[in-house]
């Protein structure tokens, strides 16, 4: 069995993923395994539990700090391997002074030297709370950076193209999964408003109106409500029907 199929495996038998099609499932487990992917590191040298807390430390710097570059995605491994290594030397000092044994230089020069470069690696990755102090541009840029990453990371809703059927639809944020629902602001593949056509039928506005709403106020042309016309709602009945006179 596949690392693909043992996750489909274990998908299928998750509550929010039943009565999905194969397909579907297939393209979230892959989904799932490209992000897994994202966030995995070798931990050379560390205990099971040492590793364990690396990957969350892993994760969460890359999502606080919007780290992608593969040069920077070293630095932050080798800073959150320093960050365990120190984490070693404080229970191991802590068990000394606790027994009143004082530790020698050289285990005291060791964890100054780990603590070091924490520092270096925190400040050369952009860490530290007081980088924007001294280059502004460079504390712009990261700020950039982690607003983009936020934004990518809490969207209420997402547009896409179904597979099936070549339409537009849209994906709505749940907490435990997406709805997918039928496009409030499109009709085929053509930005539309559907409330706004029913009333332009009806005559009870004008398609200068109908233009502005979907435009915006600073519409002056009907040119759009035209062409969605011709695209969506060619005439057949009545050349008097009131939605294809062509008022401004």
């Amino acid at each position: 069995m596949t690392i693909l199929e043992k996750k489909k495996a274990r998908l299928k038998n998750l509550s929010q993923y039943k009565g999905l099609s194969d397909a579907e499932l297939t393209q979230i487990a892959k989904d799932k395994l490209e992000e897994e992917k994202k966030y995995k590191a070798d931990w050379v040298g560390l205990t099971k539990e040492e590793a364990k807390t690396a990957d969350n430390s892993y994760k969460s710097y890359i999502d606080k700090y919007s780290v992608e570059k593969f040069s920077e995605l070293e630095d932050l491994k080798s800073l959150i391997v320093n960050e365990v290594i120190k984490e070693r030397y404080q229970k191991h000092l802590l068990e000394k002074e606790e027994k009143n044994q004082i530790p020698p230089k050289t285990e005291i020069d060791a964890f100054t030297s780990i603590q070091n470069q924490i520092l270096t690696l925190k400040d050369k990755l952009g860490f530290l709370e007081d980088v924007g102090k001294d280059d502004p541009f460079k504390y712009h840029q990261q700020l950039k950076k982690k607003f983009k990453r936020w934004c990518e990371n809490n969207q209420v809703s997402r547009t896409l193209t179904c597979p099936y059927c070549s339409r537009l639809i849209m994906l709505l944020m749940r907490v435990d999964k997406y709805d997918a629902l039928k496009h409030p602001y499109f009709k085929d593949k053509t930005l539309f408003n559907e409330h706004a056509f029913k009333l332009l039928e009806e005559g009870k506005i004008s398609k200068l109106d109908v233009a502005k709403i979907i435009q915006g106020e600073e519409a002056e042309s009907t040119d759009y409500v035209n062409l969605i016309l011709d695209r969506i709602q060619p005439p057949s009945s009545s050349e008097n029907d009131p939605i294809f006179t062509k008022d401004e």
